[in-house]
């Protein structure tokens, strides 16, 4: 693996983004912080991680063999690299729509992607990915979040899962590289958290019940709602309502 490690950074997506341009960066690079004083989750939200105890990193990606309008797909191939990695610690791993790794009703992970295209062409993508590995002490207004050593109490090796899950990552990467998309999309929708499961939404002010059943090539939820009505999502226009003591 390509590391540059940090003892601190403000962000791993935003350090890698001035290297590239400053110089010229082999796809596969990986940027490794022990400490992110500004680290960025999904829309603008921020990412908690006390320092040495959890990964926060983010790879160089250059998907220039797909269009720029499936852009979603390597948010798929992402979280899907990152729940069969992992699974070899833990069991019970979930995506939570649209990049969010579950472990039960808990989250373990985040993934923020940073496109970059030229016109038609998709040039790079920046993934910052955040992974809950020693954390014990989690900021009361964070609403479910657990870390591997919480679900296992067991010692682990921070390089070690580094490893696997890039080796997971790249895994599929390449396989959606090289024509894989419709095996990527089924495995997602196997991993997809509470898909075929009647459970709790809201969506503008309203809660109901419905069902997932599937993910449209856009990143779109797809729900069937209890009346039948066949309803889609775009991001942060429903909220899950999560049981989190489980």
């Amino acid at each position: 693996m390509n590391i540059t490690l940090l003892e601190e950074v403000d962000s791993t997506n935003n350090f890698l983004r001035s290297l590239l341009q400053k110089e010229e960066v082999e796809e596969g690079k990986i940027v490794l912080a022990h400490k992110q004083t500004q680290g960025k989750g999904q829309r603008g939200n921020s990412w908690f991680s006390s320092p040495e105890k959890n990964l926060t990193f983010s790879i160089l990606l250059s998907p220039s063999k797909l269009p720029p309008v499936e852009n979603f797909l390597l948010s798929q191939c992402v979280a899907v690299g990152i729940v069969e990695g992992l699974s070899v610690y833990v069991p019970n791993l979930s995506i939570k729509w649209s990049n969010d790794i579950y472990w039960k009703n808990k989250k373990l992970g985040g993934i923020l992607i940073e496109n970059s295209f030229r016109e038609s062409l998709w040039e790079h993508s920046i993934v910052g990915i955040g992974l809950n590995i020693f954390e014990e002490n989690f900021p009361p207004d964070l609403p479910n979040p657990v870390s591997l050593f919480q679900i296992s109490q067991k010692e682990y090796s921070l390089e070690e899962i580094l490893e696997v899950v890039f080796q997971s990552i790249m895994k599929n990467y390449n396989l959606l590289l090289s024509g894989g998309k419709e095996r990527i999309q089924e495995k997602y929708l196997q991993y997809l958290y509470q898909k075929g499961i009647s459970s709790e939404y809201e969506a503008e002010g309203r809660k109901f019940f419905g069902t997932i059943q599937g993910v449209e090539p856009s990143g779109k939820l797809r729900m069937e709602k209890e009346n039948g009505e066949i309803a889609l999502y775009d991001f942060k226009e429903v909220k899950f309502i999560t049981n989190s003591r489980e």
